[in-house]
C-alpha cells in the first residue's frame, strides 16, 4: 500500500473512532492505529525535513518558483513509497448503522468485508 493511502486509511478511522462499535472491531483498529503510527511519523519527518529549508523563523514556508517542481518531486516520492501494513478486517454488518461519508467508505473499502 502507499504510504499516502494508508494516511487516508488512517484518517478514516479517525472518522469512526468516537462511534459505538463492536468490541472486536474497535480493538482491531486501535491495534492496527499503533502498529502504523512508524509509518505516518516516517512520512511527516520525511517532508519537514524537504521542506525545512524553505521555512522562515516564524514557520511560514516559502518554495521559490525555480525550486518547486524538485520539490513537488520529493513530496510525491515519499507519499508514493510502499509500505507494508498489518491485516485488517472490516465487517460490514459491523459498521451498518454508521453513516459514513463517500470519502470514508472508499478509503476503509479495501478492507470491508462481508460475512
Amino acid at each position: 500500500m502507499k504510504i499516502n493511502d494508508l494516511y487516508n486509511l488512517r484518517n478514516a478511522i479517525v472518522e469512526i473512532k468516537d462511534e459505538k462499535l463492536p468490541i472486536k472491531l474497535a480493538y482491531n483498529l486501535a491495534k492496527f492505529m499503533k502498529k502504523t503510527d512508524s509509518d505516518i511519523d516516517f512520512m511527516f519527518e520525511k517532508q519537514r525535513e524537504i521542506l525545512s529549508s524553505y521555512s522562515s523563523e516564524n514557520g511560514d514556508i516559502h518554495v521559490p518558483a525555480a525550486a518547486k517542481e524538485k520539490v513537488n518531486a520529493a513530496l510525491k516520492e515519499i507519499t508514493e513509497m510502499d509500505v507494508d501494513v498489518p491485516t485488517l478486517e472490516i465487517n460490514l454488518s459491523d459498521i451498518s448503522n454508521l453513516k459514513l461519508s463517500v470519502a470514508v467508505m472508499n478509503a476503509l473499502s479495501e478492507f470491508i468485508v462481508e460475512k
